[in-house]
């Protein structure tokens, strides 16, 4: 997009020999084109929202990361590859692909009852078309990790 800006020529300037410039023209009405905004970045995305859930599974449990990605428009993203880390159950790591919705879950595997919490942090959100940028994570109090989560046994 171009924006318009009309600057008037205050005066046309020709230089003597040696002299001071002098007017040659009244005013004259310029044109220059400027860009209306600065380029834009690459294209961006970010995790919008992470939620828990715990599901019991008779003598264990397993803990399911709920995960919203967003684009730089706040629009979800379908296509988007999540991928955690957890800190117990016998999945170390896992992954998903986001839906239409920009929601994917992201689970534990097994958890022994006795354990009463597990940790999940995201490690990587990869799309074929945009860039995932952590620091835009969204996050209630900025001393929260917003790429990890704590989820207790149900």
């Amino acid at each position: 997009m171009i924006r318009r800006i009309l600057i008037p020529a205050l005066m046309a300037l020709t230089a003597c020999s040696g002299a001071a410039p002098t007017v040659d023209s009244p005013a004259i009405p310029s044109t220059i084109l400027l860009p209306a905004d600065p380029a834009p970045g690459p294209a961006t995305m970010f995790i919008g929202e992470l939620g828990a859930a715990a599901i019991r599974q008779g003598n264990t449990w397993v803990a399911v990361a709920e995960v919203t990605v967003l684009d730089g428009d706040d629009q979800p993203v379908a296509g988007a590859l999540v991928s955690g880390a957890w800190d117990e159950g016998d999945t170390d790591t896992t992954a998903c692909i986001t839906d239409q919705s920009g929601r994917c879950e992201l689970e534990s595997g097994s958890i022994r009852r006795r354990v009463s919490q597990t940790t999940v942090a995201i490690t990587d959100v990869e799309h074929d078309e945009l860039s995932y940028q952590p620091e835009l994570d969204a996050v209630d109090n900025p001393e929260d990790q917003p790429r990890e989560l704590a989820i207790r046994k149900p």
